[in-house]
This record gives C-alpha cells, sequence and structure tokens, in this order.
C-alpha cells in the first residue's frame, strides 16, 4: 500500500468515525429530550438504523469507489467504528468532568477497553458484509462486460455471448 490510498484509507475512516459521533451525540440529545419512555426508545431505534446506514455506506465506500480487497475492507471499516467509539468514550468522560457524574474509574475503562473489545465483532461483521456484497455485485453484472479491478484502476473487460441469450 503506498503512501496516498493509506492516508486516503485514514482519512475515510476518521470521516466515517465522525459520522459516527455525531449520530451518536446528536440522537443521544434528542433522546433525552423525549417526553416519554417509548420516544426516547425510538430516537436510540433510530440511531442505531442511522449507524446502520452509515455501517453500510462505509464497506460500499469501500468497496465500489477505493476497489479495496474485501479484508482491507473489514479492517477500514472496523478502524472508523473504532474511531468513533473511541471518540464516544472521550466526549463521556469530558461530560462526566463538567456534570460531576458518574465513576470516574468505569469512564477511563470504558475508554480503553470499549474501542479494543468493538473492534473484533466489527470487523466479523464487515468481513461477512464486504463477502456478500462482493457476491451480489458479481452476480449482477450485465453479462455483456464484467468489470475486474487492477491495482485500483477498473478495467472492462467484453464477454462474447456464445449462446442464444
Amino acid at each position: 500500500m503506498d503512501v496516498t490510498s493509506h492516508r486516503r484509507w485514514l482519512r475515510v475512516a476518521i470521516l466515517f468515525g465522525i459520522l459516527y459521533v455525531v449520530v451518536g451525540i446528536g440522537f443521544a440529545e434528542l433522546a433525552n429530550s423525549s417526553s416519554s419512555g417509548q420516544l426516547r426508545f425510538a430516537w436510540r431505534l433510530a440511531a442505531w438504523v442511522v449507524s446502520g446506514v452509515v455501517f453500510a455506506a462505509n464497506i460500499t465506500y469501500e468497496h465500489f469507489q477505493l476497489h479495496t480487497s474485501i479484508p482491507r475492507t473489514a479492517l477500514h471499516v472496523s478502524s472508523a467504528v473504532t474511531v468513533g467509539t473511541f471518540v464516544l468514550s472521550v466526549v463521556a468522560i469530558a461530560r462526566s468532568q463538567v456534570a460531576i457524574a458518574g465513576n470516574q474509574r468505569f469512564l477511563v475503562l470504558s475508554l480503553l477497553l470499549w474501542s479494543a473489545l468493538i473492534f473484533v465483532p466489527v470487523y466479523v461483521v464487515a468481513l461477512v458484509a464486504a463477502t456478500l456484497l462482493s457476491r451480489t455485485r458479481w452476480r449482477n453484472r450485465p453479462r455483456e462486460s464484467l468489470y475486474q479491478t487492477d491495482g485500483g484502476n477498473v478495467n472492462q473487460i467484453k464477454e462474447t455471448n456464445n449462446g442464444g441469450d
């Protein structure tokens, strides 16, 4: 991996990590200002759905725009989620300092462990999702042309139709 592509995926991971932070903080504020438990639940559920959309968009971008391999896609996506969880842990610690609430030891422990513990399951989910996306993409290609990646460049290969399709 050259320096330019390393910087590109790192910028993308940080951008998607920031999106997770915005979703987390934004929907938490909406949930906390809710007047009922049902509305609070709805806002939290919406945060999960939007985070899932961001996750899918990250995988799609890595796969189709950056043309990364499936394991690298999973690595980059799980890195973005880890960036988001780390920043959310820092925000939680900062808010607890302002509010003088919460157990500081648990908050520091969450900063250290939460990001590390989230990485592996997110990597596995991203690996499965990227694999499924790759297989779906292959099946849905038109018969007249196939696309093949070659070092980040997309080459089009014409396929001859030998039958009566």
